[in-house]
């Protein structure tokens, strides 16, 4: 067992160092899995747990035993003898509650293994997660604060220049000097906690502190599926007349003379371009009022 697992530790070392290729996290995961002194001792224990089942199972199991012998005597004068003996014996235990009991302890002993193994497990991923995400943002980072270092140099010596025709200020000058200085200091602060990230991402992968951090890689994204299910033919809208009854259901009754009643839309009637309806004109020629 152990000259396969320094075997392993020595490949992923090999993979580690060599610089073939950027490191993405599902290898740094396996890496680190494998040559994390924890994560180590955690597979170690879970090992064991599942052999001392094994050893309580096997209490179960019938044994047998086999034995041969053989002896030559005799005496002076007289001729030599050879014996021989062969032996063969079984047992099966068919009452013993202490097997049940030790298989019962042995398993609960593996859950807690188990348990204890998926905790170190998650840890160590959460850890190598937030180590990963977080040197390749503090990478980006400094890459931009660089870039800013530049152009403030550059700035420093426009001004300086500027300055020295007589076309700017001194209060200006050491301004841009003090920012200078500034971007410098931020610059050398984020390299600083680069380097402590490196060094964090080096622990967890077992390898030594002070040893240069691998390059690191995002996974591609997953390929976008052909067709969403959100798209415009796969929604179907469904109205109350285009639901089909149920075959049990009986068609509704209907009186002598009624029409089928039908889902469709009646048609609008058209308007047409004749004289509007007005109302019965009064007539008050046959009125008269008193004189």
């Amino acid at each position: 067992m152990l000259p396969s697992r320094a075997l392993t530790l020595l490949l992923c070392f090999s993979a580690l160092s060599s610089a073939a290729g950027a490191l993405t996290f599902e290898e740094a995961e396996k890496a680190m899995l494998a040559a994390n002194p924890q994560a180590a001792s955690a597979s170690l224990s879970l090992e064991t747990a599942r052999s001392r089942v094994a050893a309580a199972r096997a209490g179960f199991y019938p044994s047998f035993s086999a034995s041969a012998s053989y002896s030559r005597s005799g005496s002076r004068g007289l001729p030599a003898g050879d014996s021989y003996g062969y032996g063969f014996s079984g047992s099966q235990p068919l009452f013993s509650p202490s097997v049940p009991a030790a298989l019962s302890s042995a398993k609960a002993s593996l859950r807690m293994t188990e348990a204890a193994y998926d905790r170190t497990a998650s840890g160590l991923r959460f850890q190598l997660k937030s180590a990963f995400a977080d040197i390749l943002n503090a990478r980006e980072t400094l890459k931009l604060s660089g870039e800013t270092l530049k152009r403030r140099a550059e700035n420093l010596e426009l001004i300086r220049l500027k300055y020295q025709a007589g076309r700017e200020n001194k209060a200006a000058l050491l301004e841009t000097e003090a920012v200078l200085k500034t971007a410098q200091w931020q610059h050398e602060r984020y390299r600083k906690n680069l380097r402590l990230l490196e060094r964090k991402l080096n622990r967890l992968l077992g390898r030594p502190a002070q040893s240069p951090a691998p390059e690191l890689q995002l996974a591609p994204p997953p390929p976008r599926p052909k067709t969403s299910p959100y798209s415009r033919g796969a929604l179907k809208i469904t109205t109350p007349c285009a639901r089909r009854a149920p075959r049990s259901i009986p068609p509704p009754l209907r009186w002598p003379g009624q029409k089928a009643r039908s889902c469709r839309t009646p048609p609008l009637r058209e308007a047409t371009a004749g004289p509007a309806r007005t109302g019965r004109p009064r007539s008050t020629a046959g009125r008269s009022g008193r004189a």
